[in-house]
């Protein structure tokens, strides 16, 4: 009798015995200081999902974990987040330090094919001057500005008498101001002041 009593004691402390594993988290940056860290614990069979976060110490003591695999996962702005595998086979608690590293800086660039530099529709290029341009526009002479603006464009040449030279040419040039063809030289030495005034747009 006093024996089936001891095997019946035995077997109820056995039941109330659950396989539980322990797992104590440290996160630390590279110089081996302590930082506080968020993150998730999930068991991949277990069906134990938490979330946590560290204290001032940079510690947290995960408890009651049976017995299985687990994926923990560490965050921390300015770092570059882990994650790690811990398997979890006996009662005993796993010391788990984890290290994170200073994230690296990420740059992107977009690059969009909608809009070209060059009209693939035309056989040569063409530069245009804004009307703010020509409306604000500075002179450190009478009769430059228009000059100045000209030569400003690619594949302008300004001679120091104050020739302009469009691809090495000076004459059989044609400018258009407010949808005004003009063929005559722009230079100071043959344009006059009133050539650069602002011309009303044909109706």
């Amino acid at each position: 009798m006093r024996l089936l009593a001891f095997l019946w004691v035995t077997t109820a402390v056995a039941c109330g015995q659950s396989l539980a594993g322990e797992i104590r988290l440290e996160v630390k940056d590279a110089t081996g200081a302590a930082i506080e860290a968020s993150g998730s614990i999930a068991g991949l069979a277990t069906g134990v999902h938490r979330n946590y976060r560290t204290d001032t110490r940079g510690m947290h003591t995960f408890t009651a974990l049976p017995f299985g695999t687990y994926r923990l996962q560490i965050e921390r702005d300015g770092f570059a987040s882990q994650s790690v595998r811990v398997d979890v086979r006996s009662e005993a608690p796993i010391q788990q330090t984890i290290t994170l590293a200073v994230a690296a800086i990420a740059t992107t660039v977009e690059v969009s094919d909608s809009v070209t530099l060059v009209n693939p529709q035309e056989t040569s290029a063409a530069q245009y001057i804004r009307p703010e341009d020509m409306r604000d526009r500075e002179s450190g002479a009478p009769g430059r500005s228009f000059i100045d603006l000209v030569n400003q464009q690619p594949g302008w040449l300004l001679e120091s008498n104050g020739v302009l030279h469009p691809r090495g040419s000076e004459y059989q040039v044609q400018y258009v101001v407010d949808g005004i063809p003009l063929y005559d030289n722009r230079s100071p030495a043959f344009g006059s002041p009133s050539s650069i005034r602002r011309f009303p747009r044909p109706s």
